[in-house]
């Protein structure tokens, strides 16, 4: 034999086996199981589906089909359920933050507040001990012009006495 029958001796069993087609059957029992044949039951049972199969390999390659879209079904919906979490963990952090920085305000408006009654209160101190000071240098002006009409020349000193001279 040559090459080339045992090439078309090949290329008929590749043939014979692509071109082989499978029956499934699905029925349920008396106690309510589901079985999948590929012989048909007979009898009694109702038939409810018969799957038919080109090759032997179809039918596993469609159960890996579905597998890998049921698969890659749930990662979608694992990896979005993820996102809305991450979502939502974001938008409570976001909150957290936004009332922490409204109670942080609040503090710091509360002490602006309070500093700001004690600036006023020390203006108020400030201006009356201003006021104090003109009325007392007023006062010991008054004084000293008094004391230089009766013939004395005094006038204020440092320590807030008088330093006076007869003349």
């Amino acid at each position: 034999m040559n090459i080339y029958h045992y090439f078309l001796v090949i290329l008929v069993l590749i043939l014979s086996s692509i071109g082989h087609a499978d029956e499934q059957y699905k029925w349920v029992d008396e106690d309510g199981n589901i079985i999948y044949s590929q012989r048909n039951p007979g009898g009694t049972y109702k038939l409810e589906k018969t799957i038919h199969y080109e090759n032997e390999w179809q039918s596993d390659i469609d159960a890996m089909k579905r597998e890998n879209t049921r698969k890659q079904i749930e990662a979608e919906n694992a990896r979005q359920e993820a996102q809305q979490r991450m979502i939502f963990e974001q938008e409570q952090q976001q909150r957290q933050n936004e009332l922490e920085t409204a109670r942080h305000n609040q503090a710091v408006e509360a002490q602006l507040k309070e500093t700001n009654n004690k600036i006023d209160q020390t203006n108020k101190e400030l201006n009356r001990a201003r006021r104090q000071e003109a009325i007392q240098r007023q006062l010991d002006r008054d004084q000293a012009r008094l004391r230089n009409s009766r013939g004395m020349n005094c006038r204020p000193n440092y320590s807030g006495g008088f330093d006076c001279e007869n003349r």
